[in-house]
């Protein structure tokens, strides 16, 4: 039991430690503390959205459906905004949780940073269990 809460507490302690040191969980293998974290299957459905809100940023909406076999824990979609000369120049995310087989999740993403006329974008889907 109590190398259970050091192994949770662990973890906590990488998981809190990850804004500071610029990666993301994915790049962080947790199994050594008896930690399973997969990545889920998330796919997006029909065309993304996208509207310029009253500030003038773009805004991105869309459907993502679980297609794994489990629900997630955590997912995330991140949009890179680029000029016409391809700079990346901000980028907009969403993020939610608890995504049962086969559910849908209606994203929204909102620009959090955008230095620049936008132009095009790309974008990544996360999810984990």
């Amino acid at each position: 039991m109590k190398r259970k809460k050091l192994s949770i507490s662990l973890a906590l302690l990488l998981m809190l430690s990850i804004p500071l040191t610029g990666c993301d969980i994915s790049d962080i293998d947790l199994s050594i503390l008896g930690i399973d974290i997969s990545k889920i299957d998330l796919a997006l459905e029909g065309e993304i959205e996208q509207t310029i809100n009253e500030y003038g940023e773009p805004e991105f909406r869309g459907i993502l459906r679980n297609n794994d076999n489990t629900e997630t824990s955590y997912a995330e979609i991140n949009f890179t905004l680029y000029d016409k000369d391809g700079n990346e120049i901000g980028e907009a995310f969403d993020t939610t949780d608890h995504i049962t087989f086969g559910r849908i999740w209606k994203f929204e993403a909102v620009t959090i940073k955008l230095d620049g006329e936008y132009d095009h974008y790309d974008f990544e889907i996360k999810a984990y269990n």
